[in-house]
């Protein structure tokens, strides 16, 4: 905000621009969570909501 109010643009239209901004990046880090929720929701419960078993990849000998 204080880069626009030093270019000039008036206080009201700075702050707007400001909260878009806000928003936008808001939204982006609802949407990326709601995402990443459901595909680990997927991964650790079965259909029937039990936990499903965690399987470690094989050792290397």
């Amino acid at each position: 905000m204080t880069g626009l109010i030093l270019a000039g643009v008036q206080p009201l239209d700075a702050v707007l621009v400001q909260a878009v901004v806000m928003f936008l990046v808001l939204g982006a880090v609802a949407t990326s969570t709601t995402v990443i929720g459901i595909g680990t929701r997927r991964r650790l419960f079965t259909p029937d909501h039990r936990l499903a078993p965690m399987l470690r990849p094989a050792q290397q000998q």
